[in-house]
């Protein structure tokens, strides 16, 4: 009888063994306050842009701030909004994913929408808008804005996280971003004045061009932007011009003073444009007329490293030309390019050469005629003795005839654009309301 309790006894216990490791649950005095099994990832790939190593360094940075701050730091790209505004969207993926630490769900979310390349940032009231503040958030967006431009997501990515447990840092020493505290001048993302997303330019070209661009730049405290896309994704040229200037955070001093050329390779689009105020008064629209004419013809070649030189040269030009207070401008515009110039000499010489060498060959040729004795005759009557033939029978014979048609001309559509050049100038405004002039056309 013993022995058979003993093996009762010992199977409970093996029971209770086994229910203690399968259901850990059962002993909640084990069982941390918050379940890391039960929440889900704070960095969720819904387009897989980013390979698998990236994608678990994210996780493991933002779980990391997360925790640091007791504070949910999260990131999620989906690719449509499904028609809602993106900031709702994005709040409606916080609660139904059930991100939020602490009773209140605590938490900051970027969401990217690759469909139209929308992203918003919102955070949760309370503890979330003191420490990201519509100032704060605002200045947060000159952080990581810049790279998902240059679509480099990963590095976007991770200057937001940085950024967040930066700024939950400064919340709880008490100071958060705000305004009044906020740092001055350009962001550590801030985009360089030449960028290429189509690799048009070989590495040596665009350090060239770039260190161009700078040395411009920051000789008259003026941006000098060049960029290279794929698509305009629907918008207008000059429209999408100026907001890449805006969302990259180019411009100089308060007004943000600046000029960006901007080529679209997908259906040949440039545009290039300035803000309003010393822009406008640097680059007329007389003024952009003529600096086309530097750079353009490059550009239709596809010499796409002259055809940027050229610009960067030219802005050179027109920014020296407005301190000295001789903007290009009507009255004061030289009829063509100083490249223009030397080809029409070149030209000139080369005419004045086969024009000398064609009177010569015709003088000489008359010449030359007065020496001979005999002469290329058409006919044979020199040949026939007078009165030695007569004709008695003379017909015409109809053989056959040649008609040559030609089409009428029609009409051609004056504004049609085979031809490239400027299709639109003159003042507009960005998508933000900003105000700018620019010139926009084909290449």
């Amino acid at each position: 009888m013993k022995e058979k309790w003993m093996k009762v006894l010992s199977g409970v216990v093996i029971f209770v063994l086994l229910t203690a490791i399968i259901f850990p649950c059962a002993f909640p005095g084990e069982t941390p306050a918050r379940a890391s099994a039960a929440h889900p990832r704070r960095f969720i790939d819904g387009n897989h842009w980013l390979p698998a190593e990236q994608v678990i360094s994210l996780n493991a940075k933002l779980d990391e701030v997360s925790i640091k701050h007791d504070f949910d730091v999260v990131i999620a790209m989906v690719y449509s909004l499904k028609g809602e505004d993106a900031e709702v969207f994005a709040a409606d993926y916080y609660e139904n994913n059930e991100y939020g630490m602490g009773d209140d769900k605590e938490g900051i979310i970027l969401l990217i929408a690759a469909e139209y390349y929308e992203y918003a940032v919102i955070t949760t009231e309370g503890y979330g808008t003191y420490a990201f503040t519509d100032a704060g958030r605002d200045y947060m967006e000159t952080l990581f804005v810049p790279y998902l431009h240059n679509d480099d997501y990963f590095k976007a990515f991770m200057a937001f996280a940085d950024a967040a447990d930066d700024f939950l840092a400064k919340a709880e020493e008490g100071q958060p971003y705000d305004t009044g505290n906020i740092p001055a001048g350009a962001s550590a993302a801030r985009a360089p004045r030449f960028a290429d997303e189509m690799n048009l330019l070989t590495a040596s070209q665009a350090s060239a061009l770039t260190a161009r661009l700078d040395e411009v730049s920051e000789k008259y405290d003026f941006d000098v932007v060049i960029a290279v896309v794929y698509s305009l994704k629907g918008k207008n040229a000059r429209v999408f011009t100026a907001d890449y200037y805006e969302y990259n955070g180019y411009g100089m001093g308060d007004d943000k003073a600046g000029i960006i050329l901007l080529i679209a390779t997908q259906y040949r689009d440039y545009a290039f444009v300035t803000p309003t105020g010393y822009g406008t008064y640097a680059f007329t629209d007389a003024g952009r007329d003529y600096m086309e004419k530097f750079f353009l013809p490059h550009l239709r070649n596809d010499d796409y490293y002259k055809a940027f030189m050229a610009f960067a040269d030219a802005a050179d030009d027109f920014l020296a030309r407005a301190e000295e207070k001789r903007p290009y401008d009507i009255g004061n515009i030289p009829r063509m390019t100083d490249a223009q110039r030397n080809s029409a000499r070149i030209w000139a010489i080369v005419v004045s050469f086969v024009a000398g060498l064609s009177v010569a060959l015709i003088v000489t040729g008359a010449w030359t005629a007065q020496l001979r004795s005999v002469r290329k005759q058409d006919l044979a009557h020199s040949y026939i003795r007078q009165g030695s033939m007569n004709l008695r029978v003379k017909e015409d014979v109809f053989l056959h005839k040649n008609v040559s048609m030609t089409a009428r001309p029609k009409d051609s559509d004056s504004s049609g654009g085979g031809g490239g050049g400027s299709s639109s100038s003159g003042s507009f405004s960005s998508s933000s309301g900003g105000s700018y002039s620019g010139s926009s056309g084909k290449y």
